[in-house]
């Protein structure tokens, strides 16, 4: 009985499992003739330095004549029912100027939202005004004057 409990014994080996573990310190660097830190500070020298260089760079330009004409409006819908719009919804000015939507949208009743539209030409004429209103030929003539987009950035 003596010998197995003398020979008797155990042996643990401990393997860790190593993770790359980010550290941050976000400190603010006061200059050092202050001479007084407080924590998160750290003391440090402000150097200032100018550097002027010149050289001669090549130019070329590009035409964007066959850019699509788009922009951002805001759809409002001011019936009581929530109004589902299909993408190349067509919006129209006063001025005839035509833009489709870029995207489906569904404006909630009483609510207004934001939504990319497309002008039907590439033209110059086709840059709006804030404020422009845009109305939706498709729809009712009943609904026109409460569904209607409006141009809020130029």
């Amino acid at each position: 009985m003596v010998f197995y409990y003398s020979l008797s014994g155990a042996s643990i080996i401990v393997k860790p499992a190593w993770q790359e573990q980010k550290v941050g310190l976000i400190a603010n660097i006061v200059d050092q003739k202050i001479g007084t830190t407080t924590a998160n500070q750290l003391p440090g020298y402000l150097k200032t330095y100018e550097r002027e260089v010149s050289d001669m760079f090549l130019a070329s330009s590009s035409s964007l004549q066959n850019a699509p004409i788009n922009g951002v409006i805001e759809i409002i819908n001011n019936s009581s029912k929530n109004q589902s719009l299909i993408a190349t919804t067509r919006f129209i000015t006063t001025d005839n100027l035509l833009f489709r939507l870029d995207k489906p949208v569904t404006v909630l009743a009483h609510q207004k939202i934001k939504a990319t539209v497309t002008a039907d030409q590439n033209s110059d004429n086709f840059l709006l005004a804030p404020a422009s209103k845009l109305t939706i030929p498709g729809l009712w003539s009943g609904l026109q004057d409460k569904i209607y987009g409006q141009v809020t950035e130029s």
